[in-house]
């Protein structure tokens, strides 16, 4: 399992400096943290159905590294909403008010957890209404001693409006104009949906079930997402494993009002995990 969260991170470096720049310097302390955060879900999963998974290696590369893929976007993505010359990376030591990202129907803890041992200057809030396994977040919050995480045990429709910079859901409910309303009111201005999202045709799906129209964009351009990220053409790398990347990079603006309540810009970004031979995306929408 150590060799898998350890490799998986280095790849993940390799092919993002934002996320070598976070990782890097603390790569020893982040791996024991994730290591006993794995070793905590194993502890209560049988009890508690925090997630479903066949032995440790699959619950370390599809919840863990599932859970980091998109880190350096997030990155980038925080830096822009700062917009005060710093970084996330310095926001432990600089003056302004730390970022808050909430991590909405959180189950286990994923992605929020990795996320918050990821980024120690950020501010974390863990919303699930379920109480055993916010109980199991509260638990883990202490063992793992993460002063930038909270946990609030409350249904997503009950939480305090407009509090956080980014709101982050994983396996959550579908993108559908009431859930999108729900996080929405969560937001402060300016803030950021991302929808840690599966296979492409399911995605494009979901949007054109609530009549969003795709096209061309420059959203992630504004945050710093490299274009050549991706190559051309359709290459099996081994630094991804068996992953084979798609033959192009696909990310698409949406300009849509979704039951008056979201409006801006919406990107789909391809987001490969280190070892899964299966589609992931961040759907990052700018409310």
């Amino acid at each position: 399992m150590d060799d898998v969260l350890n490799d998986g991170l280095i790849k993940l470096c390799h092919d993002d400096s934002d996320t070598a720049r976070i990782i890097e310097p603390r790569f020893d302390e982040a791996v024991s943290l994730l290591n006993r955060y794995i070793a905590e879900i194993e502890l209560f999963n049988p009890a508690y159905g925090l997630v479903k998974v066949k032995d440790s290696r699959e619950l370390v590369i599809k919840h863990i590294l599932d859970s980091l893929a998109p880190l350096g976007i997030i990155v980038r993505l925080l830096d822009g909403i700062q917009n005060k010359g710093g970084s996330v990376l310095s926001s432990c030591s600089n003056t302004a008010a730390p970022l808050h990202i909430a991590d909405v129907g959180s189950g286990a803890g994923l992605p929020g957890i990795p996320l918050a041992i990821a980024l120690p200057g950020v501010n974390f809030t863990l919303i699930e209404r379920m109480g055993r396994r916010a109980g199991f977040l509260r638990n883990t919050q202490a063992l793992l001693g993460l002063a930038n995480l909270e946990v609030e045990e409350a249904e997503m429709e009950k939480a305090c409006a407009a509090r956080f910079d980014l709101i982050t859901f994983r396996a959550f409910r579908p993108l559908e104009p009431p859930i999108l309303r729900g996080l929405s009111r969560l937001l402060r201005p300016g803030g950021h949906l991302a929808a840690y999202k599966g296979r492409r045709d399911a995605i494009d799906a979901e949007l054109a079930a609530i009549g969003v129209c795709c096209t061309s964009c420059s959203l992630i351009k504004k945050i710093g997402f490299q274009a050549d990220f991706y190559p051309a053409n359709s290459v099996r790398s081994p630094f991804i494993g068996n992953f084979l990347r798609p033959q192009a990079q696909k990310i698409h603006k949406c300009n849509r009002l979704i039951g008056g309540a979201h409006s801006g810009n919406s990107e789909i970004i391809p987001c490969p995990v280190p070892f899964l031979a299966e589609e992931r995306h961040l759907v990052v929408m700018a409310v």
